[in-house]
């Protein structure tokens, strides 16, 4: 037993060190940037997730800079994971011969389990949370007691705190085992996590949602698409491994007969949270990442199939065969060659490129909060994704970063303006529109908000009634000349076509502080009748026009 231990811990602190040495020698992704601006804005909620993943680089951030100080708490979780994955193996398992090995073979040959042992993601203390919360609820059932109904109802809200895909999981394991609503500890817990979860809550209030609104309406394209079908059952297929999968498939009745409740519980698991992004793909397009939680299951069964049965030799193929390409995926990200890959994208010679040019003026990003986060990860200095109609909203949307810009020139990089701009070689045989805006104009925090009866009957021509709130500590002057202030009005179809038709105010020439009604005259010309995603757009400085709100409104025009 000491013995099997000892190779146990032994296969931790590789690991430890292997993950160590990449997080080191890969370059951050676009995601990872991302975050860590977040992590310099601690708050209860971001536009695109829970907070966790922000605290998580914070704490990274007092031991390392750089790289590791976004990933270095990242490898220690991961670690710590491992061995709680470990301890979900019944312990007849975990003492047989070779079991520790054969733990580790399948561990590696995961791809979404090597991804999230060094790179900085949600997932990471997703997975973390979600497998202290496997070992608690299979504790409560065996034998519940009032300290582990607390710790599992903490556990459930840090799961929620880490990403919204874990409320599923929740949701799935407890219907895994649905006898576990007959104890009275499990509602404790769930009024433990539902009270712990309020703070995020209030955030969402006051921001009107805007998680949601983002994830479910307008991430992805919805509708029936058969692509979608298509492409999730590949990416799902593809991330969890699919000799594994083939394996598991006929074999899934062999299940230790000492450990049947266990084994059913985790294919239950494995099946129901799999099915739900498969039956999702009906609605909209998936990410292969969001099924990664299925990957701790999945790891489990493997394991006790072949511990049990005449497998081992399909799971050791299986895994060296995936672990082989693993690995050189994994030497091919640390290395500076020329390659399309996220951890290749942008790197340190791009933004030094843009720093050569725009000096010590603060720096915008047209449409990319991705380079505006790598621009803060390399050079230090806080930048902004400016993003106008054509591009999503994101946390930069949210933030009032208007110390930073508002009123000063600054130089916006990418395709920001209506104008011809100078273009610069920031990549290799890429070159890349650079503009010095001088008074520039920060109003991406404006909000407009309307009835919502005057815009399901929308005439071709009219008035439109609606508020503009400026969360800003200065006014708009519409009437300044030199910043060429035009707001429209954008009229999007189920297609994706988009069209945009000028407005003219009627009542108000500037923009105070706080709520501002306006009336404004409009001509909707040869526009057909029908429903439209509706936002109004506001131009400055002969930039493209931003929309003014993060949420999704419907018009329908009548003839």
């Amino acid at each position: 037993m000491n013995l099997k231990n000892n190779r146990l811990f032994l296969y931790l602190f590789l690991s430890f060190i292997i993950n160590l040495m990449q997080a080191f020698f890969s370059p951050i992704i676009q995601d990872e940037a991302y975050y860590s601006f977040f992590s310099n804005h601690i708050g209860w909620g971001f536009f695109d997730s829970p907070p966790m993943i922000a605290i998580i680089i914070k704490l990274s951030s007092f031991f390392f800079e750089n790289e590791l100080g976004i990933r270095f708490l990242t490898v220690c979780v991961n670690t710590i994971n491992i061995y709680l994955i470990w301890l979900l193996i019944p312990e007849k398992n975990r003492i047989k011969k070779y079991s520790v090995e054969l733990f580790f073979i399948i561990l590696f040959a995961l791809p979404l389990l090597n991804v999230y042992s060094f790179i900085t993601t949600p997932d990471v203390p997703l997975l973390f949370f979600c497998t202290i919360f496997l070992l608690l609820i299979i504790k409560i059932k065996e034998k519940p007691s009032l300290l582990i109904s607390i710790l599992l109802g903490v556990t459930s809200a840090l799961i929620i705190y880490s990403k919204y895909h874990g409320g599923v999981f929740i949701l799935i394991c407890v219907l895994s085992q649905i006898s576990i609503l007959k104890k009275k500890y499990i509602y404790i817990a769930g009024i433990i996590g539902v009270i712990l979860i309020l703070p995020h809550v209030y955030w969402q209030y006051q921001n009107d949602f805007i998680s949601f609104q983002y994830h479910l309406l307008q991430r992805n394209k919805i509708g029936f698409d058969p692509f979608h079908i298509l492409h999730g059952s590949l990416s799902i297929f593809g991330v969890l491994n699919p000799f594994l999968l083939m394996i598991l498939l006929f074999n899934y009745r062999k299940t230790s007969t000492s450990f049947k409740k266990r084994n059913l519980f985790f294919l239950k698991v494995f099946l129901f949270f799999t099915s739900f992004f498969l039956l999702y793909t009906l609605r909209a397009r998936i990410e292969a990442h969001w099924v990664a939680l299925a990957s701790i299951p999945l790891l489990l069964l493997i394991h006790d199939l072949t511990i049990n049965y005449d497998v081992v030799k399909k799971t050791v193929i299986a895994c060296f065969s995936t672990i082989g390409i693993i690995l050189i995926a994994r030497i091919l990200i640390t290395l500076p060659i020329e390659m399309k890959s996220e951890f290749h994208r942008q790197g340190n010679d791009y933004f030094n490129n843009v720093i050569s040019v725009t000096k010590n003026t603060p720096v915008l990003y047209a449409n990319s909060y991705q380079k505006a986060s790598k621009h803060l990860f390399y050079t230090g200095n806080i930048s902004y994704s400016l993003n106008n109609y054509l591009w999503r909203k994101n946390h930069y949307d949210i933030i009032d970063l208007s110390k930073n810009f508002h009123n000063k020139s600054v130089y916006i990089v990418g395709n920001s303006s209506k104008l011809d701009t100078n273009k610069y070689e920031l990549e290799k045989g890429k070159f890349t529109s650079i503009r010095l805006i001088e008074n520039f104009q920060l109003f991406s925090k404006l909000e407009s908000k309307f009835d919502s009866n005057q815009l399901l009957n929308l005439t071709k021509k009219g008035e439109l009634k609606f508020v503009i709130e400026n969360p800003y500590n200065y006014s708009i002057n519409l009437n300044d000349e030199k910043l060429s202030y035009k707001f429209s009005i954008l009229f999007l179809d189920n297609m994706g076509n988009k069209n945009i038709f000028p407005i003219n105010l009627l009542n108000k020439n500037i923009i105070h502080q706080g709520k501002n009604d306006l009336l404004a005259s409009y001509d909707l010309k040869d526009l057909p009748a029908g429903e439209y995603t509706f936002s109004v757009l506001l131009e400055a400085n002969n930039l493209h026009p931003q929309s003014l709100g993060l949420k999704k409104t419907i018009a329908v025009v009548s003839e």
